[in-house]
């Protein structure tokens, strides 16, 4: 059953792994302890097994992460254009926090273009196809991420967003095995 749906993020990690290496802030780990585990035999005490666990602690900047609700991921799989795909990445990478908009300046549209590596020519074809996906809504030039499928903040607010923020976005699942 969801075989198709992990075949298809692993096809995508790629994206993920060029954006996080290119782009992303590199985090501060810091070795918080050492825990040794010892399984000692009671009537002998014959050490019979021993495990050292690292345990580590990462600060990252929630910034840097958006979340992806699997339930409702159809339109991203429709997507045809691997552009597209790259894309979108991209934008949510770039929304802002806990609203998910993407202010559509001169210089967003040529951060885009270096990030999903488009041309300025086809980012605007690209732009297209993900409103037609309702994947983003367009709002005097600058886009909102649907946030019932991708959400860059707290799940709080998201859902404040989708109860009041007078976002709609439609989603139609068509079988194209059926024609």
């Amino acid at each position: 059953m969801y075989e198709p749906l992990v075949k298809t993020l692993k096809n995508y990690s790629y994206l993920y792994d060029n954006l996080k290496d290119r782009y992303m802030v590199k985090n501060k780990t810091k070795k918080v302890s050492n825990v040794i585990k010892q399984v000692v035999d009671q009537e002998t005490g014959e050490l019979i097994d021993q495990t050292i666990e690292k345990h580590f602690v990462t600060k990252v900047d929630t910034d840097d992460f958006f979340m992806v609700f699997i339930e409702n991921l159809a339109p991203f799989f429709g997507l045809k254009h691997p552009s597209d795909v790259r894309l979108i990445t991209a934008m949510c990478t770039l929304a802002e926090f806990n609203t998910g908009i993407v202010k559509m300046s001169k210089k967003t549209r040529a951060t885009l273009c270096e990030m999903s590596n488009i041309s300025p020519t086809n980012i605007s074809r690209s732009i297209s196809r993900l409103v037609k996906m309702n994947l983003l809504v367009e709002d005097e030039g600058d886009y909102t991420i649907n946030p019932n499928i991708f959400w860059k903040g707290s799940t709080a607010t998201r859902a404040e967003v989708l109860k009041n923020g007078g976002l709609t976005f439609q989603i139609q699942l068509v079988d194209s095995s059926a024609k």
